[in-house]
């Protein structure tokens, strides 16, 4: 519901998802057959796809250099089932191409990804990441689920090839409102070009004197340039762009007071009031949904009069940033989502 809205927030490229609260109809999004696991690649990445595939309980995209993974493990299985699904997701993620990204709600307990204790489930995995030379990047212990009255774990865990650990930078639970029983979990993700070819490699052979120092410097001058904006990033002006065309003051307060909410049910306990509290959050979160409801109503009717209009506006840019449809190069303006 509100994931569009914080990707923008958070300048998302690559949205990894389990069981996602909806479905889009489009290439940039890849699910699996029963729509638990998800890929989202939105903006300018959707063009450096260049792989795809889905399993039983996973999907992946290779993403330029990388080969993100989306996995969901249900905890409604029996041990043997839970042991047969890890299996075949070992075999799967055995057979993908380069740098691994592996992210998932695997429903269960590890030490290593900040829970108190290691159960089977959690062993198993952690034999499976060994043997497939993967580790874990969570960092912390800040629960990634909390449903006020169940209590709060950490089942949705990051894993990536030991050689690449180094390049997950700023891994953190984003602790904002999500409308959702799971906190969404942001990282950035730099090894594009640890593989960078040496500058002489795009010299042809034949050039000799001056003529191959001069191609030289200038090979050495852009490998240098794409390594300085691959380790220091400059500064990115997405989160200054436009909100979703839905999004509303009203939204947005209404998301706070649902997180206030939420965190003064946490915070009671088992106390007398909490029962008044969860009903008060109950109440804050059906406001929220029919508030996001009511907007996307009305904004779609204005959206649809202003096709009327002027074919070529708000409507079509949204469209087609949705679609991951190319603009006619006849067009002056670009599609700035990301």
């Amino acid at each position: 519901m509100l994931q569009p809205q914080i990707a923008d927030e958070h300048d998302a490229d690559i949205l990894i998802l389990f069981e996602p609260y909806r479905v889009r109809q489009t290439q940039d999004w890849i699910t699996n057959e029963t729509k638990t696991a998800a890929i989202w690649v939105r903006g300018a990445a959707r063009a450096r796809i260049t792989a795809r595939g889905v399993g039983d309980d996973y999907v992946w995209a290779r993403v330029g250099a990388v080969t993100y993974v989306s996995v969901y493990l249900t905890p409604n299985c029996a041990a043997a089932e839970f042991r047969a699904k890890v299996g075949l997701l070992e075999d799967g993620l055995r057979d993908l191409p380069g740098d691994l990204v592996v992210a998932g709600d695997l429903n269960a307990r590890a030490v290593e990804w900040g829970m108190t204790a290691t159960n089977r489930r959690g062993r198993l995995l952690l034999e499976m990441a060994a043997r497939l030379d993967l580790v874990v990047a969570n960092t912390g212990d800040v629960p990634t689920y909390r449903r006020p009255g169940f209590g709060d774990s950490i089942p949705d865990v990051t894993m990536t090839t030991d050689r690449t650990l180094p390049q997950i930078g700023r891994w953190r639970v984003l602790e904002g409102y999500t409308a959702s029983d799971h906190q969404y979990i942001a990282f950035e993700f730099s090894a594009e070009l640890a593989a960078a070819p040496a500058p002489t490699t795009d010299v042809p052979p034949e050039l000799t004197g001056r003529q191959r120092a001069e191609r030289l410097a200038d090979e050495t001058a852009k490998l240098t340039t794409r390594l300085c904006d691959s380790t220091m990033p400059k500064r990115r002006y997405g989160r200054n762009r436009p909100p979703q065309y839905w999004w509303t003051d009203e939204i947005a307060e209404l998301r706070k007071s649902c997180l206030a909410k939420r965190r003064r049910v946490t915070r009671a306990g088992g106390r007398p009031e909490r029962i008044t509290l969860q009903a008060e959050y109950k109440t804050e979160r059906k406001r929220l949904t029919y508030a996001i409801r009511d907007s996307k109503t009305r904004c779609w009717k204005k959206l649809c009069e202003e096709v009327d209009r002027d074919p070529w506006g708000a409507g079509y840019k949204i469209v087609t940033g949705r679609l991951g449809a190319r603009i006619p190069p006849e067009l002056n303006g670009r599609d700035k989502r990301r």
